[in-house]
């Protein structure tokens, strides 16, 4: 992407890959993709890296932006608020994480991009989206743990008693 005043936009990971949404609201342009394989009721960790810029610096304009995020049936969550100056082409990229459940082994990824003045035009980039179930497999409790002890010794005790073990 080429805006004026800056020869080119790079991704934060140096990749060059990013997306560019128009974040004016009465477009109310949105990524989606369906995520597959989840497991209801883990808890996943999205992460990502945004920024965000104005096409036409204007001297006496200043844009703010930021995604609607939205992840199955979950709440919509916002992310930070992104703030380009007055006269300046972009903003610096930031790192954003936010949490959800799942409730289905198959759920929408949404990422509605927002922003103010509306006509400005505000942008929102989008880079390094990761998706992470956080849900830790859980250690048997002490009661599992006592009963299979208890069948252990009871075997043992058994094999003694039995005169052809």
């Amino acid at each position: 992407m080429n805006v004026p005043n800056v020869t080119s936009v790079s991704s934060v990971d140096g990749s060059g890959w990013f997306l560019n949404i128009d974040s004016d609201p009465r477009f109310g342009n949105t990524m989606e993709q369906t995520v597959n394989g989840l497991i209801p009721g883990h808890t996943y960790e999205l992460s990502f890296s945004q920024a965000a810029g104005q096409y036409a610096p204007d001297p006496d304009l200043q844009i703010t932006s930021w995604w609607r995020v939205g992840f199955g049936s979950s709440p919509l969550v916002d992310s930070a608020i992104m703030t380009v100056a007055a006269g300046d082409p972009i903003s610096a990229w930031q790192s954003q994480t936010m949490t959800f459940t799942a409730t289905s082994t198959s759920q929408l990824l949404s990422f509605l991009a927002q922003g103010t003045p509306v006509g400005g035009p505000p942008f929102s980039l989008l880079s390094g989206v990761s998706l992470t179930d956080t849900t830790t497999t859980s250690v048997p409790g002490p009661l599992p743990v006592l009963g299979v002890a208890a069948a252990f010794g009871a075997s043992r005790k058994l094999r003694r008693r039995n005169p052809l073990g």
